[in-house]
């Protein structure tokens, strides 16, 4: 089975050979049976409740070593098998640009051949990953449609926990920059603002709902947050913005700029003068994926 997943810090995005999916890059340990979630997974003598707002997201820089990276990835895995057995899982997957060539190999070493047995919402599947391809998040583009990428063009994918900045010229990828503010800052911030309230939120993923509901109650009162939301999503967008002019003083005054990724969705309103791709949040796994069937992994 060939499988492409894009492991984000906030979203997990795979395509199988005859489906695709995504879900929150969110693990929780089950307390009591009662707790639910899309995914109940069972692994080394553990059950988690993956893809909950209140489940944790990861910290960890290096891939390699990241338990909820591997989790999450095993979790599109099995969601993606149709058989219980698979000894021949192809994985295509990427990291940010800045870390792609520190990260490639030890991210394939610490995935080839790997062996792994788990229970999905009941059901067991056994699985080995016999070949791994890795790829610089965002630098393939031209893959997917290359006209979006003929000319000078500064692709941005405002991930969870990072910002990538790809210069690509005439199709082809020229210099990538890699920076630490993605949304997840901005979720803090929100969380921070909130407690003016008097409510205290722990996990930040709680943030995504409230921007979604645009509304917190306390002691049963309803109280509009509108102007916290719109505030902290503009401050966000203006910071990514600079950074991309400070980053690529050069290329931004004459290129296209070109944004995806999911956190590009949740900025639209803010980025309206750019080009924000509708598929924004999938466009990373869709290359991969296009890379696969390329290479026949």
């Amino acid at each position: 089975m060939r499988i492409s997943a894009d492991i984000g810090y906030n979203t997990t995005n795979f395509i199988g050979e005859d489906m695709e999916g995504s879900f929150l890059s969110t693990i929780k340990e089950q307390t009591h049976e009662l707790e639910t979630a899309k995914y109940i997974v069972e692994y080394n003598n553990k059950t988690y409740l993956i893809g909950n707002t209140d489940g944790f997201t990861s910290t960890e820089q290096s891939r390699d070593k990241d338990a909820i990276f591997h989790l999450c990835l095993y979790t599109a895995i099995a969601a993606s098998m149709h058989s219980t057995i698979d000894n021949n899982v192809r994985l295509i997957t990427g990291l940010p640009a800045q870390f792609f060539a520190e990260q490639k190999l030890p991210l394939i070493r610490a995935l080839k051949d790997r062996q792994v047995a788990l229970k999905i919402n009941g059901k067991f599947k056994s699985f080995t990953i016999t070949n791994v391809i890795v790829f610089p998040q965002s630098a393939g583009l031209f893959l997917y449609d290359k006209s979006l990428v003929e000319k000078d063009t500064l692709v941005v994918d405002i991930g969870g926990g990072t910002v990538d900045i790809t210069y690509m010229s005439q199709g082809q990828f020229k210099e990538a920059k890699t920076y630490p503010i993605g949304v997840n800052s901005m979720y803090d911030t929100l969380l921070q603002t909130l407690s003016k309230y008097g409510i205290n939120y722990s996990n930040r993923m709680k943030a995504q709902e409230l921007i979604d509901d645009h509304c917190v109650y306390v002691e049963g009162k309803e109280i509009d947050i509108t102007r916290d939301i719109s505030s902290i999503l503009s401050f966000k967008a203006k910071e990514i913005i600079n950074s991309i002019k400070q980053s690529f003083p050069e290329q931004s005054k004459y290129s296209r700029w070109l944004f995806i990724g999911g956190g590009s969705l949740l900025l639209k309103d803010y980025l309206s003068d750019y080009k924000v791709l509708d598929d924004a949040q999938m466009i990373n796994v869709k290359t991969y994926d296009i890379i696969g069937r390329t290479k026949n992994a």
